[in-house]
């Protein structure tokens, strides 16, 4: 990924985790935000990612193409970190309506 690649995911990861973070446990907050905080923004993504499925949080679509377009940024298509099956859960995820 490049510099210009990280800051879009950076700046758009962060405005779509904003817009949800009130509907999350305090404590997947605290780990997403310390990977935010460690500049570990794939990693941040992918936890956001994991507590939206888990949680059956709603998204828009203009949301749920956001995410998906800042997952494959993120290469969460070909490696994870958290969830070696993240990409897959992602797509039926997202596809349901």
């Amino acid at each position: 990924m490049n510099s210009s690649e990280y800051k879009i995911l950076e700046v758009k990861f962060n405005s779509l985790y904003l817009a949800h973070k009130n509907e999350l446990a305090d404590d997947a907050r605290k780990e997403i935000e310390h990977f935010i905080n460690h500049d570990e923004i794939e990693i941040a993504l992918e936890a956001f990612c994991i507590e939206i499925i888990v949680n059956n949080l709603v998204l828009n679509i203009d949301e749920k193409e956001i995410l998906l377009n800042l997952a494959e940024i993120a290469n969460l298509n070909k490696e994870s970190i958290l969830d070696s099956a993240i990409w897959t859960k992602l797509q039926k995820y997202l596809s349901c309506d």
